[in-house]
This record gives C-alpha cells, sequence and structure tokens, in this order.
C-alpha cells in the first residue's frame, strides 16, 4: 500500500496507512578526501590541552559517620552504654544533627526535636572515638583514603561502589562527592570534517549557507559534563553500515546474545546481538546494502570523535542499537510498532523515528499502544516533523502527531537558528527545532556526506 511522501509536499489524509515516509534526507554533496579546502582545524579556544588523563580511577564519597564527641551530663547519670550501631539506625531514622540525652528512666536517647530513639544497652554511655573512627575507615579494604572535611563528613577515595561504602563500620549517610571537569570547554576534535558540523560549533560559516556564531546546540560546553556513555539509542530506520570506521565503535552489543547463535535469550529473534532486522525478519543490520538513510542518521548521534577521521556525532560515546523498519525511503508500520517493543525490552534510553506520514488516527492505534509502552518505562522518542513546510497543527503526519509526553517532534533550523524552509512547524505538536540544514554525517559507502531534512533534526 503507498503511502502520502512527505519529502516535497503536503501528505493527503486519505491516504491509506500502511507503509511511512522518511522525513527527509537528500544528499547535498559527498565529502571525499581526508579533508575538504575550508575544512581547516580550527582554533582551540578556552581548553586545558593537557594530558593529565582522567584521574585515578577511583570513585569519592562524602560519608556520615555515627555521631561522636563529648557526651552530656544527662547521658553519664545514665545506666546504659552507647550501642553505635543503634546510634547508626537512629540518625537514619531522625536525620543526622540530633545530640544524645537520657530519659525519664536514665536510658540514653538520641534526640532531634521532639523525637527521640533509644541508642544504649546498659552501663555508662560512652563515646565513641573519632580518630578511632577515621583510622578504622582508612583501613577498610577497597578504602584508599579517608579525610574529615571542614563543616562535617569525610571524605573517602575508594574502589568500591556506593552500595558498599554504605555498609562499611560506621557509616550513616553516602553521597557522590560532585566532580567537574578543570576547563570549562572541550579541545575541538580532531576528526578533520569538524568544521562542516556547524551543528555542534558554529564560527559563523557553514556549508553552502550563511551562518550566525554560536547557533548551536553547544556541543562544546555538553561534552565535558556527558558525552553520552552508557546512555543506548534505538534508531529505527532503514539500517546502519556497521563496518563503517566511524561507526563500528558505536555499535550496542545484545548481552544475552551471541553472533550467529540461536535464540539464548528468547526474545525469538535468533542471533540478534546487535540489534534486529524487522523489515525483513533477520539479524542483517545492514539491510543488504540499503542502509543509506540509517548510515546517516545513525552518523548525527554517534560518530566517533577524536578518532582522526570524519565528524562528530553529538553523543559519540553513545552506543547505537539499529533497529531495521523499512528500505529505500519507507516504513513499514507494524514493524516499527514492534521494533518499539523490542527498544524498550532491550534497554534502550531513547528511541529515535526519522519518518512520517499521513493516516487517519483510528489506524495507528498499535503505534499509540507502543508509544505509551515506552512512555511507561521511562523510554523517550524523538520524531521527524517533516520536510513538507505544513502546518502539523493542521496537517497530521505519524509518528509526529502522537499526543503522549514521552514524545518529542522536531523541526529543522539552519545554520542561523531559523525554522528551515522545507521544515513542518506546529504550535501544538512541534516541540523544537534543531539543526537539519546541510549537516554533515556519516554515509553508506564508508564517508562522509553532507544532507538536509528533520531526518538529522530529530537525531
Amino acid at each position: 500500500m503507498d503511502f502520502a511522501r512527505v519529502i516535497g509536499k503536503r501528505p493527503t489524509t486519505a491516504a491509506v496507512i500502511g507503509v511511512l515516509v522518511f522525513g527527509g534526507g537528500a544528499f547535498a554533496t559527498t565529502l571525499t578526501g581526508t579533508r575538504a579546502a575550508n575544512a581547516a582545524p580550527l582554533p582551540v579556544v578556552d581548553a586545558y590541552t593537557g594530558t593529565g588523563g582522567h584521574g585515578d580511577g577511583l570513585n569519592r564519597f562524602v560519608v556520615q559517620l555515627a555521631a561522636s564527641g563529648p557526651a552530656t551530663a544527662a547521658v553519664h547519670a545514665g545506666s546504659d552504654r552507647l550501642d553505635l550501631g543503634l546510634l547508626a539506625q537512629a540518625q537514619q531514622a531522625l536525620g543526622p544533627g540530633g545530640h544524645l540525652a537520657a530519659d525519664a528512666s536514665g536510658n540514653t536517647v538520641y534526640v532531634v526535636g521532639s523525637q527521640s530513639r533509644p541508642v544504649g544497652v546498659g552501663g555508662q554511655a560512652q563515646q565513641s572515638n573519632p580518630d578511632a573512627q577515621l583510622s578504622n575507615l582508612q583501613h577498610q579494604a577497597g578504602v584508599d583514603s579517608a579525610q574529615r572535611l571542614r563543616g562535617g563528613g569525610v571524605l573517602i577515595a575508594t574502589s568500591l561502589g556506593q552500595a558498599a561504602v554504605s555498609r562499611l563500620p560506621g557509616v550513616v549517610s553516602v553521597a557522590v562527592s560532585p566532580s567537574v571537569p578543570v576547563s570549562t570547554a572541550a579541545t575541538i576534535p580532531n576528526d578533520p570534517y569538524f568544521s562542516y558540523d556547524w551543528q555542534l560549533r558554529n564560527s559563523g560559516t557553514a556549508y553552502q549557507q550563511s551562518a550566525t556564531a554560536g547557533d548551536d546546540v553547544d556541543a562544546l560546553d555538553a561534552w565535558p559534563v556527558s558525552t553520552g556513555a552508557s546512555v543506548v539509542i534505538a534508531d529505527l530506520d532503514t539500517g546502519m553500515q556497521t563496518t563503517h570506521p566511524d561507526l563500528a565503535a558505536a555499535l550496542w552489543t545484545n548481552p544475552n546474545e551471541a553472533c550467529g547463535g540461536g535464540d539464548s535469550d528468547g526474545d525469538g529473534h535468533a542471533g540478534d546481538c546487535h540489534g534486529w532486522n524487522f523489515y525483513r525478519n533477520n539479524a542483517d543490520l545492514d539491510n543488504a546494502g540499503d542502509d543509506a538513510h540509517g548510515t546517516m542518521t545513525a552518523g548525527v548521534m554517534v560518530a566517533q570523535m577524536n578518532n582522526g577521521i570524519g565528524v562528530a556525532g553529538l553523543a559519540p560515546s553513545a552506543k547505537i542499537m539499529p533497529l531495521v523498519v523499512g528500505a529505500g525511503e519507507s516504513v513499514d508500520m507494524n514493524a516499527a510498532v514492534q521494533a518499539i517493543y523490542y527498544a524498550v525490552d532491550h534497554g534502550a534510553d531513547i528511541i529515535n523515528c526519522s519518518f512520517g506520514g499521513a493516516g487517519s488516527a483510528s489506524a495507528m492505534t498499535p503505534l499509540f499502544n507502543a508509544v505509551a509502552y515506552a512512555q511507561q518505562h521511562g523510554v523517550m522518542i524523538a520524531v521527524s516533523a517533516g520536510n513538507d513546510s505544513a502546518n502539523r497543527d493542521t496537517f497530521p503526519i505519524y509518528p509526529a502527531n502522537v499526543s503522549n509526553p514521552a514524545l518529542i517532534t522536531v523541526g529543522s533550523a539552519d545554520a542561523n537558528d531559523k525554522p528551515s524552509a522545507f521544515s513542518a512547524y506546529g504550535k501544538s505538536t512541534v516541540a523544537l527545532y534543531a539543526p537539519g540544514s546541510l549537516v554533515a554525517t556519516t554515509n553508506n559507502q564508508g564517508g562522509y556526506s553532507v544532507a538536509s531534512g528533520t531526518s538529522f533534526s530529530a537525531p
């Protein structure tokens, strides 16, 4: 069944829904050679370029220890001996900052405001020695160092995780010690085509379009905080050239399924070690070479940074889970729906859908249900608004017009932070704009191309 094409014309609402058409992605040009003439390296500004590495590899936590200090006169007059275990429990229940006292019966209690908890076990109350506490903590296995902080707490460096630290003797509470980079900006990556990536760092020039410096996604400010490590992105598309030198390292690996084997994880897809082809019902993520569009969307997200080749993706440390749901410029809706469930069930954090087409809302019930499933599991979905210059509030396509807080519909912006001429819009439907005019990305010939479309705004 044919689907109203979204590329270059307004979709009709009379189309029968069976296949979806991609939201754009025509090549503007193909980048060849090691570096284009105007792709000279940009100067490094306000960035630390030393070789100090990334720290010592230890975790650092601020811990609060069981209360210590001089006992009150009331406690000395009591008949109890302080139980540090009970004290730790009392501090966890009532909070730190309390004091010890004796109740009406002379029993030792821990007091915060009007609340108290018994912490004595008989005999005169004895307070722990703060130096002994610190020494004991420093000698625990896995603890490299421990030092008291002015204002309270102890900073420890350790190979242990937060849960293990919470079980150390005398520890009442644990918090991660904040860490910040030594500079406020990342260095310019050494990827030779990075100057084409105006969407990441707009210096005032862009390929075949005017540009305004700073009109970008502030990638250099974001990367010192995160480059996407531990994030899994499911890309529902035409597949991906899995051997591309800028993408291969980003390929997600199914921890419960070996390549070429049987269905060891019991999900009904034998050999889905890196994803699944829902279009052809096999494990071929290159989609028999029909993976042009998907390879481009993948590059926008996860092209490797500082590897000396090509371009950089916005989240170069993230993993990509290619899920094939179509070929050429069309997507099968049923395949896409199944891929959403697969992505959620296999640990994806984000789903990208760079496609869309017109049809009745009633025919889209399976899609609505799949998006609701993602939302229930905390998975966000980014989708293309479409390339027909139409108002999505008036001319709906799907999934762009699915109303769900987990789904974000994205229009295209140019290098001057203006809506691209081809981009759809909509006050109620299009949530934001992202770069989509002539952005550089990977192609399925193992090289790089410049492309336009809301297909590249969503990722």
